[in-house]
Order: structure tokens, then sequence, then C-alpha cells
């Protein structure tokens, strides 16, 4: 099953070669010219509490840019379905590639962002938040079965999915996000137990749920 992992992997790479660089480009260019034109006003972002809305805005654009791409170099998990595996491994293949590349390109994005800059995001968190909305996107597309119902799974999930998002780094909309305690956080230990732990879960369990959610297309498969 190695070999037809890496099948799927190779078939992504050709199929996104020119799409993924892209994606990857786009989705970097609106941060760097607006760091850039802050940078050459001289305004520091570096741990600035004022910027921390650019930073969700940003983070979570470049992640959706980045995920269509991703979508379509996959393409349709259903033209697999006569492949020699289960269902449910074949699933599994493809959300763990889609999420190791949407892993992989949002932090290499902070770690750019942060290496021009100096405006020290943090990098593993939204990278493991991107990993796990893209398997539950997935899902959600997966069980509407292109159905009108795909409109309304879409919205809830990236409204729950956003609100989240922001409460990794102020708990309550009444309250001003600060980046300090964010950053500090994300040094000790409470940002490991609270933070991290929880996210890297959600991600190692997403495949598996997703793909014992998906209805069992038996009779299309030969594994």
């Amino acid at each position: 099953m190695q070999s037809i992992f890496g099948t799927l992997v190779w078939e992504t790479l050709l199929r996104g070669r020119w799409l993924l660089p892209i994606a990857f480009l786009g989705g970097n260019l609106v941060p760097i010219l607006v760091l850039g034109a802050l940078a050459r006003q001289g305004i520091s972002v570096s741990n600035q509490p004022d910027f921390i809305i650019l930073h969700l805005v940003l983070s979570q654009v470049n992640m959706m840019i980045f995920a269509f791409a991703i979508f379509i170099s996959q393409g349709k998990v259903e033209r697999l379905f006569t492949s020699p595996i289960s269902n449910r491994r074949l699933v599994a293949y493809h959300l763990l590639i889609g999420m190791a590349m949407m892993f992989t390109e949002s932090a290499l994005s902070t770690f750019l962002v942060n290496a021009l800059y100096g405006a020290g995001w943090p990098i593993w968190g939204p990278a493991l938040f991107g990993a796990t909305a893209l398997a539950v996107v997935y899902a959600a597309a997966w069980l509407a079965d292109r159905s009108l119902w795909v409109c309304v799974e879409f919205s809830v999930v990236a409204s729950l999915g956003a609100v989240w998002f922001r409460t990794r780094f102020v708990p309550s909309f009444r309250r001003r996000p600060t980046f300090g305690t964010t950053y500090r956080s994300s040094r000790s230990g409470l940002f490991w137990r609270h933070r991290f732990f929880p996210s890297a879960l959600a991600s190692l369990a997403s495949p598996g749920f997703v793909a014992a959610s998906l209805p069992c297309r038996s009779d299309f498969s030969i594994g």
C-alpha cells in the first residue's frame, strides 16, 4: 500500500506542478505587499497588538487560496474508488496528503513573513489549524455530495472555524486581542497543553473520522 500512497502523492504534485507554486506565491503576495509598505514607513509589526487582526485575516486568506489549489490538484476522490485499496484507506491517504501540504505551506509562509519583516507570527498553531480545517471542508463536501446542503455546511464550517481560530488569541470577543499574551504563552507549557496538543490531536483524528463518515462505495471498489 505504500506504493499506492506514493503514487497518490506523485499524482497530486504532477497535477499541481504549476497551480501549487502559483497559489503559494499568490497567497503570500498580499502579506508581503502590506508588510513591505508598513516597513517602508518605519512601522514595525513585531509583536504589536494592533496588527492581530491583520495576522488573522491574512493567514486565513492564505489558507483559502492554497486550499483551493489543493482541491484542484487532488481532484475528486470518487475517480479513485476502483483502485485496489479499501475506500476508507483511500480517503485517509487523500486527506493525509492534502493536510500535509496545507501544514507545510502555512508553516513556510509564516516563516517567510517572520524572516523578512520580523513579524513574530506563530508558526505551528495556524499550520495545524489549516490542516485540520482542510479535512473538515473535505468532510462537508463529501457528506453533502453535490446537494444544496453543501452551502449550509460550508457556511457553518467556515463560521465555526473562524471563531475558533480567533479564540486562540483572545478568549472573549469583548476583549482586545493581544499578541503579547499569545507569544509569551507560545513559549510556555500553557501553549503546548492547551493549544498545540488539541490541534495536533484534531489533525490526526480528522482523516479517520472523515473516512468513517464517508459512505462506502463498495459497488465501485475492488479493495
